[in-house]
């Protein structure tokens, strides 16, 4: 939770709670696709590096990234 509190500029605490969710609504708006895209991008790329940071990414990484990159590839097959 707190990856996406920081994606949406909203303080970090790891708990969802009305701050956490009217951040959320002001940043995906009425739910414009451009927005929420961004909102995502945003998400995986806190994601990414907070993962790179980890002491196992040289081990792991590679598929982590894989993992990540494939995710807008599925949800495009899962709206078509």
């Amino acid at each position: 939770m707190k990856l996406l509190q920081a994606s949406i500029g909203t303080p970090a605490d790891g708990l969802i709670g009305p701050a956490t969710l009217a951040a959320l609504r002001r940043a995906v708006g009425d739910g414009d696709p451009d927005r929420v895209t961004a909102v995502a991008i945003e998400f995986q790329a806190r994601r990414i590096v907070l993962m790179a940071a980890l002491s196992t990414w040289p081990t792991f990484g590679l598929g982590w990234a894989r993992r990540l990159a494939s995710l807008p590839f599925q949800a495009m097959r899962l709206a078509s």
